[in-house]
Parts: structure tokens; sequence; C-alpha cells
């Protein structure tokens, strides 16, 4: 059986203070964050900081190693086989992995080839990044993009539709204009929408223009 102390207030309470200590809420961005580092900024938007947004910090350095005429990155300085070989400091992965790192020589082998340590290319692209809540809209991710939404500033009444008032308005509540029939024990009801006309055992639906 599952446990019940989180249930009660107290528990939630605990679970609140564990969330916020996690989250922290800061009005100025941290000077020595540690990598995965999460915070609320309520800050003044300002340099490329939005007010209430959340940011990570990520930590990544490229690693540079170099035969002489070529570079080559790895994001550990001191990689094992089969770890990642970059072809720059922007994240473009090469077709090349490490075969082997000597300790020693303090170098890599990368397709038979040795390429040695060269920490003065080495570059921190350390950074805090704009944690997105993503959006699909009609299958399409908005991420990072503008989606605007419509909908009606008030709510509407038993039997009315959403109608569109066109590009870049809010839909309003109207009357249904059509009919809609309902089936209660065997017999068929009109519940919204204009009544038909019935004359004997003839049933007129007029058509609005």
């Amino acid at each position: 059986m599952a446990s019940d102390k989180y249930l009660s207030l107290d528990g939630l309470e605990h679970v609140a203070d564990y969330v916020n200590k996690k989250l922290r809420v800061v009005t100025s961005i941290p000077a020595n964050p540690e990598d995965k580092d999460i915070v609320l900024y309520k800050g003044t938007t300002s340099g490329g900081f939005l007010q209430g947004s959340v940011y990570m910090y990520l930590v990544e350095n490229y690693f540079a190693w170099t035969d002489g005429t070529n570079t080559y990155y790895t994001l550990s300085d001191t990689p094992v086989a089969g770890d990642t070989v970059y072809e720059d400091t922007s994240g473009t992965v090469s077709s090349h992995t490490v075969s082997a790192y000597d300790v020693g020589n303090d170098e890599i082998t990368v397709d038979g080839i040795a390429y040695a340590r060269n920490n003065a290319g080495d570059v921190d692209t350390s950074r805090w990044e704009l944690q997105d809540t993503s959006i699909i809209l009609n299958g399409s991710q908005k991420t990072g993009d503008e989606a605007n939404f419509y909908a009606p500033t008030a709510s509407g009444t038993e039997g009315q539709v959403l109608m569109s008032q066109g590009a870049g308005q809010a839909p309003t509540w109207t009357k249904y204009a059509g009919y809609c029939p309902t089936i209660i024990d065997d017999t068929m009801y009109f519940i919204y929408g204009e009544q038909p006309d019935v004359s004997g055992s003839t049933v007129t639906f007029t058509l609005d223009d």
C-alpha cells in the first residue's frame, strides 16, 4: 500500500517547501551557478533575461585536441573510447569517435591519428538557458514562437455555440441556428435551435437565409 504521509496538510507543506528549495526565486541572476541550477527570475527584464521566466544553468566545456593541423573537441578532458568528437564548439558532431585515450601522453586517438591536448583552444560555452514550454498547435511545435489564441471573454448559455468574428478577433457566443435532434425513449425532440413547424404528421424545417 502506498504511503499516505504526504497526503495530509503537513505533508503537502513539506512537499511545497522541498519544491521551493529546488526552484529558487531570484531578482538577479546568480554569479557562480553550478551545473543544472534552476532559477525563477523575477527581476527586471534586461540583459537577455525575461522577468517571470525559468532558467537552467548548463555547464558545457569543449576541450581541444590537435595533431598540429586539425583540431577536434570533446566534452571531457579525460575522454574514453567511444566518446563523441566535435568539429567545432557549437556542437557540430563529426563522423568520428575517440578510439583511445593515452593518459600518460594526454592525447586521444581518432581514426589512427594521435591528437594532443591543446589547452589554449579550450572553449567554455556554459550558459543560462531559458526553459520554454512546448506548445503543439495543430500538429506543429511552437516552442520559442508566438502562438495566438482567441477565446470568448464571457461564458455562454445552454444551447449556444461559438461564432468566429474573423481574423484577430475573439469568438462570441450565439444562438444555435440549426437543428439539434435528441432521441429520448423512441421519441425525437429538438432541444436547441429553431423549432420545426408541426402540422398533423408533417414536420417542416425552415432554414434561415
